[in-house]
């Protein structure tokens, strides 16, 4: 644009272009618009709208001025041009085309080259630009997949909607999620070799406790089926959490359903090692619940771990042993409770002891234990012998480390539980994996290096 003055008068500005003219004349109606509508807004209703229809006319004027100066770059792309690999690139096309903007839709002039005869197409605006799946530029597209990992699709179209003042649909939403999550799920291991590896451990981290978990999902045409949840958190050297604003440091993982589990094992122990490749003196502690399936995949993995078994657990089924060996006296419950979880913390060899003194006590004599009631105490007293191996707290509480798995039982209900098992929620495998996939980025703090990296490798221009 250039700038003529007249003596006395303010500055004009003189449209050298159709895009500047274009540009210009949006701005003025939007101006009037904005006299216009605040003029006659005089209550507090009649004001929201008028700001929204400000905003809308304001839209108008980045429309063009984007399109203006759009159409502008596209006349600079060469008709022809050689790549790195040699290959010679011819335009075949020369049209325009919508894209969606967190903004509102834009129309792009555009070329597209083919480097041989019914090729595929390249289109350096796109490259350029970061496009997405559906026509969809990476502002938009990166508000979809944040609000969408978060809330139904119904209710991410309306929040969107509200919030650019552009309708968007939820099938739209929902198709553009499952290309573009599942597109980010299957660059995992490129993302994290080159990029999250190199992730620095905090400074004040001593121990990294590993956790996974299982839980049930229902997924459609296959009926209900066992996603896992794997988790590694970061402790000091007082035992507690090392903490990354307002929540802890712990990277959450999870995959769909798999025989074997052999995915989400096989991400665990790259974390892991890849941490403790910048680490070496940082100590490795594994706690889980009892699922045998479990505990051999982390002994396998982390032989030289301290492994344990999740105390909460085994305090639960003391307790429920103890309603059914003292059902009216609840002080003497308290008083064996208190006795036997201070006695596992601090003495070795207890996880033995008391499953002989739950065994003895369901046999005496005085106050005889139903039969009823003596199965399901050995069903608790089983799994304490089963699980006796793995109650090393001594050892942990000396060590200050981990006793329970809070964190991956945390990482099941927020990760899959609060978005993928709501009421009503129907998920197709690929659907769940994608959403699963952008929740596990977004609660370890991930997103931004997953989306940033999808971007770099998404065009080769």
């Amino acid at each position: 644009m250039t700038k003529k003055k007249k003596p006395g008068s303010p500055v004009a500005w003189v449209a050298s272009s159709k895009g500047e003219a274009r540009v210009i004349e949006a701005a003025r109606r939007a101006y009037l618009l904005t006299k216009e509508k605040l003029h006659e807004a005089r209550d507090p209703a009649a004001s929201k709208k008028a700001y929204e229809e400000v905003w809308a006319a304001t839209d108008e004027v980045g429309k063009a001025m984007v399109e203006s100066v759009e159409e502008e770059e596209a006349e600079e792309d060469p008709d022809l041009f050689v790549d790195a690999d040699g290959s010679r690139w011819k335009a075949v096309t020369d049209d325009a085309r919508t894209y969606h903007t967190l903004r509102g839709p834009i129309r792009v002039r555009r070329k597209r080259h083919r480097a041989a005869r019914n090729a595929p197409t390249r289109c350096l605006f796109e490259e350029r630009r970061g496009v997405m799946a559906r026509s969809t530029m990476p502002d938009l597209g990166e508000a979809i997949l944040r609000t969408y990992a978060n809330v139904p699709g119904d209710e991410a179209a309306e929040l969107l909607t509200s919030l650019r003042g552009h309708p968007i649909s939820s099938s739209r939403v929902k198709r553009f999620v499952v290309d573009e999550s599942n597109a980010m799920r299957m660059q995992e291991p490129e993302l994290f070799e080159r990029v999250l590896a190199k992730s620095e451990v905090p400074a004040q981290t001593t121990t990294l406790v590993v956790s996974v978990d299982a839980l049930s999902m229902r997924l459609r045409k296959e009926g209900w089926k066992q996603a896992t949840v794997g988790t590694v958190t970061m402790l000091d050297a007082e035992g507690d959490p090392v903490r990354r604003g307002s929540g802890i440091h712990t990277i959450r993982i999870a995959e769909m359903p798999e025989a074997g589990k052999a995915t989400i094992m096989e991400r665990i122990e790259r974390e892991v090692h890849a941490l403790l490749a910048q680490r070496p003196e940082l100590k490795l502690e594994v706690v889980i619940d009892g699922a045998a399936d479990l505990r051999a995949h982390m002994l396998e993995r982390f032989p030289d771990a301290l492994h344990l078994i999740d105390f909460f657990h085994v305090a639960e089924h003391l307790s429920a042993a103890l309603r059914l060996l003292f059902p009216t006296d609840g002080a003497r419950r308290a008083n064996e409770r208190a006795r036997w979880c201070h006695k596992l913390k601090h003495k070795r060899g207890t996880g033995w002891r008391l499953w002989r003194w739950l065994r003895d006590e369901m046999e005496r004599e005085e106050e005889a234990v139903s039969e009823w009631a003596k199965r399901e105490i050995g069903k608790h007293a089983e799994y304490i012998y089963n699980q006796r191996e793995w109650m090393k707290y001594p050892e942990a509480t000396e060590a200050n480390a981990a006793l329970g798995s809070g964190p991956v039982e945390a990482a099941c209900k927020t990760l899959v539980t609060q978005r993928l098992k709501i009421s009503g929620a129907s998920w197709s495998r690929e659907g769940a994996a994608g959403v699963l996939y952008l929740r596990s980025l977004l609660q370890s703090d991930r997103f931004a290096d997953g989306f940033a990296f999808r971007q770099a490798t998404r065009h080769v221009a």
